[in-house]
């Protein structure tokens, strides 16, 4: 198993928080590159206009929130259904 199904299927968990490398991590690989860290929030961006924002705080985690956004805006339980079909 790769190690972005693993960590989308932990996304798909519903955890109270995760690394932000983690979430760095699915966001890059689906294709959402960072744009613009200014102060304690970082701007992904995908090349359709779809824009996902997430907070940085050293030594803090990504809240639940987030992670529920990064879900839907990922699409990640019907990237994962289309993966195991496979």
């Amino acid at each position: 198993m790769s190690r972005i199904k693993k960590l989308v299927l932990f996304l798909l968990s519903n955890p109270a928080e995760a690394d932000f490398s983690d979430i760095k991590r699915v966001l890059e690989a689906f294709e959402f590159p960072e744009v613009c860290s200014s102060g304690s929030h970082v701007i992904f961006r995908h090349a359709d206009g779809r824009m996902q924002c997430v907070p940085k705080k050293k030594g803090r985690k990504v809240k639940q929130i987030y992670i529920k956004q990064v879900v839907e805006i990922l699409e990640l339980e019907e990237w994962l259904y289309e993966q195991e079909e496979d």
